[in-house]
């Protein structure tokens, strides 16, 4: 699992995440990439071109893979990312079954 080191905020309803935090998050989950990606372990977060690897498809279709909801991302900054687990479990659902 990888753990990012982002202060813990408490925020009340009227209180609004401002630039600065967003782009703070951003850069910790992209340090966190960075330093897993030298390791055996999967990373927690992929971008879309190792998405597009594991799927085998073309950015066009992972676009409409978004589009449809058919995967889940979230969108930081410009940054697409997506959860390991919710790729393993799109390809464990397309796994074909032998008869």
């Amino acid at each position: 699992m990888v753990c990012f080191a982002i202060k813990k905020y408490t925020m009340n309803p009227n209180e609004i995440a401002t630039k600065a935090d967003i782009l703070e998050l951003k850069e910790s989950i992209l340090e966190s990439l960075q330093r897993t990606s030298t390791t055996s372990k999967p990373r927690k977060w992929l971008r879309s071109k190792d998405v597009e690897k594991m799927l085998s498809i073309s950015s066009s279709g992972l676009q409409n893979m978004r589009i449809k909801g058919t995967i889940p991302f979230i969108k930081l900054d410009g940054t697409i990312l997506y959860e390991y687990e919710d790729i393993l479990q799109i390809l464990e659902s397309r796994k074909s079954k032998a008869l």
